[in-house]
Protein backbone atom coordinates (compact mmCIF):
# COMPACT_ATOMS: atom_id res chain seq x y z
CA UNK A 1 0.00 0.00 0.00
CA UNK A 2 2.91 2.31 0.63
CA UNK A 3 1.98 4.05 3.46
CA UNK A 4 3.66 4.70 6.67
CA UNK A 5 2.62 2.06 9.41
CA UNK A 6 2.24 5.39 11.94
CA UNK A 7 0.24 7.30 9.17
CA UNK A 8 -2.73 8.27 11.45
CA UNK A 9 -5.71 6.88 8.58
CA UNK A 10 -4.08 3.42 9.66
CA UNK A 11 -5.24 4.27 12.75
CA UNK A 12 -8.83 5.23 11.21
CA UNK A 13 -8.96 2.35 9.04
CA UNK A 14 -8.54 -0.24 12.03
CA UNK A 15 -11.32 2.08 13.91
CA UNK A 16 -13.60 1.68 10.60
CA UNK A 17 -13.42 -2.05 10.85
CA UNK A 18 -13.67 -2.17 14.19
CA UNK A 19 -10.25 -4.26 14.93
CA UNK A 20 -9.60 -5.68 17.93
CA UNK A 21 -6.08 -6.09 17.59
CA UNK A 22 -3.40 -4.02 16.07
CA UNK A 23 -2.77 -5.27 12.67
CA UNK A 24 -5.15 -8.01 12.46
CA UNK A 25 -7.87 -7.96 10.35
CA UNK A 26 -11.13 -10.54 9.40
CA UNK A 27 -12.41 -10.90 5.86
CA UNK A 28 -15.63 -9.78 7.38
CA UNK A 29 -13.92 -6.49 8.25
CA UNK A 30 -12.20 -6.22 4.55
CA UNK A 31 -15.53 -6.80 3.00
CA UNK A 32 -16.87 -3.94 4.96
CA UNK A 33 -14.59 -1.90 3.04
CA UNK A 34 -16.75 -2.61 -0.36
CA UNK A 35 -19.40 0.60 1.12
CA UNK A 36 -16.16 2.47 0.15
CA UNK A 37 -15.87 1.03 -2.97
CA UNK A 38 -12.73 -1.09 -1.88
CA UNK A 39 -11.79 -3.88 -4.10
CA UNK A 40 -7.98 -3.36 -4.51
CA UNK A 41 -5.33 -2.46 -2.52
CA UNK A 42 -4.90 0.68 -4.94
CA UNK A 43 -9.31 1.29 -4.43
CA UNK A 44 -8.40 1.24 -0.32
CA UNK A 45 -5.12 3.12 -0.50
CA UNK A 46 -7.52 6.04 -2.54
CA UNK A 47 -10.43 5.32 0.37
CA UNK A 48 -8.34 6.35 3.17
CA UNK A 49 -8.99 10.13 3.29
CA UNK A 50 -12.75 9.69 2.87
CA UNK A 51 -12.02 6.99 6.37
CA UNK A 52 -10.25 9.88 7.94
CA UNK A 53 -12.76 12.18 6.93
CA UNK A 54 -15.42 9.60 8.62
CA UNK A 55 -13.41 9.48 11.48
CA UNK A 56 -13.00 13.39 12.21
CA UNK A 57 -17.03 13.27 11.92
CA UNK A 58 -17.07 10.80 14.52
CA UNK A 59 -14.61 11.89 16.43
CA UNK A 60 -15.25 10.72 19.79
CA UNK A 61 -16.12 7.16 18.73
CA UNK A 62 -12.78 7.42 16.94
CA UNK A 63 -11.49 8.72 20.09
CA UNK A 64 -12.82 5.75 22.28
CA UNK A 65 -12.02 3.03 20.02
CA UNK A 66 -8.09 4.41 20.23
CA UNK A 67 -7.87 3.53 23.85
CA UNK A 68 -8.92 0.01 23.08
CA UNK A 69 -7.03 -0.75 19.88
CA UNK A 70 -3.77 0.48 21.75
CA UNK A 71 -4.26 -2.47 24.74
CA UNK A 72 -2.25 -6.15 23.98
CA UNK A 73 -5.35 -7.87 24.58
CA UNK A 74 -2.61 -11.53 24.59
CA UNK A 75 -1.26 -9.89 27.87
CA UNK A 76 -4.35 -8.72 29.34
CA UNK A 77 -3.74 -5.15 29.44
CA UNK A 78 -6.45 -3.28 31.04
CA UNK A 79 -4.24 0.00 31.62
CA UNK A 80 -2.59 1.59 28.51
CA UNK A 81 1.07 1.65 28.76
CA UNK A 82 2.61 5.48 28.84
CA UNK A 83 4.05 5.50 26.20
CA UNK A 84 1.76 4.06 24.00
CA UNK A 85 -1.04 6.28 25.06
CA UNK A 86 1.31 9.14 24.00
CA UNK A 87 1.49 8.34 20.57
CA UNK A 88 -1.70 7.52 20.32
CA UNK A 89 -2.77 10.70 21.34
CA UNK A 90 -0.26 12.15 19.32
CA UNK A 91 -1.84 10.69 16.13
CA UNK A 92 -5.84 11.64 17.44
CA UNK A 93 -5.02 14.94 18.06
CA UNK A 94 -2.99 15.46 14.47
CA UNK A 95 -5.74 16.65 12.74
CA UNK A 96 -5.93 20.39 12.88
CA UNK A 97 -9.97 19.92 13.32
CA UNK A 98 -9.46 18.31 16.47
CA UNK A 99 -6.75 20.19 18.61
CA UNK A 100 -5.83 19.97 22.21
CA UNK A 101 -4.73 22.69 23.59
CA UNK A 102 -2.73 20.83 26.51
CA UNK A 103 -1.02 17.88 24.31
CA UNK A 104 2.70 19.17 24.60
CA UNK A 105 2.06 20.05 28.32
CA UNK A 106 0.21 16.75 29.10
CA UNK A 107 3.15 14.40 27.48
CA UNK A 108 5.85 16.17 28.95
CA UNK A 109 3.96 15.84 31.99
CA UNK A 110 3.25 12.67 31.97
CA UNK A 111 6.98 12.01 30.85
CA UNK A 112 8.60 13.91 33.65
CA UNK A 113 5.98 12.25 35.95
CA UNK A 114 7.56 8.61 34.76
CA UNK A 115 3.72 7.60 34.36
CA UNK A 116 3.52 4.10 33.69
CA UNK A 117 0.22 3.52 32.25
CA UNK A 118 -3.28 5.43 31.76
CA UNK A 119 -6.46 4.32 32.37
CA UNK A 120 -9.63 4.15 30.33
CA UNK A 121 -11.43 6.67 32.99
CA UNK A 122 -8.00 9.14 32.68
CA UNK A 123 -8.14 8.97 28.75
CA UNK A 124 -11.96 9.03 28.19
CA UNK A 125 -11.58 12.23 30.38
CA UNK A 126 -8.87 13.62 28.89
CA UNK A 127 -10.87 14.55 25.64
CA UNK A 128 -13.85 16.35 28.00
CA UNK A 129 -10.91 17.76 29.59
CA UNK A 130 -9.58 19.27 26.23
CA UNK A 131 -12.72 20.36 24.91
CA UNK A 132 -13.94 22.08 28.06
CA UNK A 133 -10.69 23.49 30.34
CA UNK A 134 -8.74 26.90 28.66
CA UNK A 135 -5.19 26.44 27.94
CA UNK A 136 -4.05 27.86 31.72
CA UNK A 137 -6.48 25.74 33.21
CA UNK A 138 -8.21 28.75 35.36
CA UNK A 139 -11.27 27.19 34.55
CA UNK A 140 -10.55 23.62 36.19
CA UNK A 141 -12.28 22.82 39.58
CA UNK A 142 -10.93 20.21 41.51
CA UNK A 143 -14.05 19.52 43.33
CA UNK A 144 -15.90 18.33 39.83
CA UNK A 145 -15.10 14.18 39.19
CA UNK A 146 -12.13 14.68 37.24
CA UNK A 147 -8.94 11.82 37.54
CA UNK A 148 -6.19 12.11 40.22
CA UNK A 149 -4.08 12.40 37.02
CA UNK A 150 -5.44 15.68 35.85
CA UNK A 151 -5.46 17.24 39.15
CA UNK A 152 -1.91 17.20 39.72
CA UNK A 153 -1.66 17.85 35.78
CA UNK A 154 -3.40 20.93 36.57
CA UNK A 155 -1.47 21.67 39.77
CA UNK A 156 1.58 20.76 37.50
CA UNK A 157 0.36 24.02 34.70
CA UNK A 158 -1.45 26.58 37.67
CA UNK A 159 2.51 26.11 39.68
CA UNK A 160 4.40 26.90 36.17
CA UNK A 161 2.37 29.89 35.48
CA UNK A 162 3.54 31.14 39.35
Amino acid sequence: MDVDPSDVRLLALAWRLDAKRMCHFTRQQWASLAAYGVKTVADLKAALASIMRDALRNFKSYYTFAFSFGLDLDRGERVLPAETAIALWQLVFSDPSTPSVHLDSWIEFLREKKTKGVSRDTWDLYLVFTQTIDKDCSNYDFMDAWPSLLDEFVQHIRGDAE
